[in-house]
């Protein structure tokens, strides 16, 4: 071969091998690629790839999560609900899938299944602030002001600059709660 058209050999070579590794192939591949779809702001592609990954992969827990946290931010809280619950199943110990669902479902009006979320993120994961503040806030809107409390008391010990938020969130649904 001329030293030319062995170049352009290696060139279209290597562009075909470039190609090859943009197009997904494994659930890992489109998993990574819906990833990063997420970050560009692309929910619906991010929301295909973490279907496909899923297909290739039904046991893939963090696939259904994600999908669970883009079909919320869509708007679709039933979506998101069904995908964290595929992600307990797969994985029981998955403690930021029950906070999320318990998010899900208060978004769903279901502040017990909420609560019995954000309880077993807790058990999971004693250290989770969030949860305690999702458990806290939920227990609150129900007018279970006591047993919010040391919810919100603990979240503070785990990490004290959620206090102003917790006062703040938790005087708004105390208002909310007052008979106008």
């Amino acid at each position: 071969m001329r030293p030319f058209t062995l170049l352009v050999f290696f060139v279209l070579l290597l562009l075909s091998a470039g190609s090859q590794a943009q197009t997904p192939r494994s659930a890992v591949d489109y998993y990574n690629r819906g990833i990063a779809r997420y970050e560009k702001g692309d929910v619906d592609g991010a929301i295909t790839d973490f279907t496909r990954a899923i297909g290739i992969n039904p046991r893939f827990d963090k696939a259904y999560y994600d999908r669970g946290l883009e079909r919320s931010r869509k708007g679709d809280p039933d979506g998101a609900i069904a995908d964290y619950t595929k992600a307990i199943e797969i994985n029981p110990r998955y403690a930021e899938a029950y906070y999320n669902r318990g998010n899900a479902r208060i978004r769903r009006g279901d502040v017990d299944g909420a609560i019995t979320d954000f309880t077993k993120a807790i058990e999971i994961n004693p250290r989770s602030a969030k949860a305690y503040v999702g458990r806290g806030l939920a227990q609150l809107s129900q007018g279970k002001d006591a047993e919010a409390e040391p919810d919100f008391k603990k979240a503070i010990e785990i990490d004290p600059s959620l206090k102003p938020l917790i006062e703040q969130v938790a005087d708004q649904i105390k208002k909310q709660r007052k008979p106008q």
